[in-house]
């Protein structure tokens, strides 16, 4: 599983960029990408990206930090699932609509640390 976390690291690290790089840019795609797509059926992804992460943190030489990612990831899936309507979608709708460029750029960085790390500990 080793593979995962290297994957899923650069993945972080070139997605981060981006959102640094070119902001309004990847704010239109994430909107493209969501947009036409109900948030309850994509909620599986960060449920599956949190259960692959449990799964590979006794690889990874920081067991309980990939252990609490994969957590976050699986509870982030679970509110996008069970959470009420009305406030998941206030959240897209802030997230794609009214968050400054800032906002993202911080995300970036953090997604770029996130990454860093995680391929540090490999």
């Amino acid at each position: 599983m080793i593979w995962f976390l290297y994957g899923l690291a650069l993945f972080w690290i070139a997605v981060g960029t981006l959102f640094i790089l070119y902001t309004e840019e990847s704010r239109r795609v994430l909107r493209n990408f969501m947009g036409e797509k109900r948030l309850r059926s994509l909620a599986f992804i960060p449920m599956v990206v949190g259960v692959l992460l449990i799964l590979s943190a006794r690889v990874s030489g920081a067991f309980w930090f990939i252990l609490i990612l994969g957590l976050l990831a699986i509870g982030k899936g679970v509110y996008f699932l069970l959470g009420p309507h009305g406030q998941t979608e206030a959240l897209l709708a802030w997230w794609f609509n009214s968050a400054q460029d800032r906002t993202y750029r911080f995300w970036g960085l953090i997604m770029v640390l996130l990454g860093t790390v995680i391929i540090s500990w490999l």
